[in-house]
């Protein structure tokens, strides 16, 4: 996997935060694939500030963690 893509509904509120990802094989061992990775869902005055991508380096795992830094998205 090289990027993961997050969609949220179009009228969902405003935010702006952190996710951690990580990877594993086995529920056991995990290893940290990008950490503190910006996410934000931004508009004011008619425009508006998206990023919902993240770019990883090349991984392969059967299972991913996502975790939210502070508070986690009300979406």
């Amino acid at each position: 996997m090289a990027a993961l893509q997050f969609t949220w509904p179009d009228d969902s509120v405003d935010f702006a935060g952190r996710l951690s990802i990580e990877a594993s094989d086995d529920f056991a061992l995990w290893r940290m694939i990008a950490e503190a990775v910006p996410i934000a869902n931004l508009h004011a005055n008619g425009r508006q500030l998206v990023n919902n991508r993240v770019e990883l380096a090349a991984a392969r795992a059967k299972y991913w963690r996502l975790s939210w830094i502070g508070k986690s998205a009300p979406f």
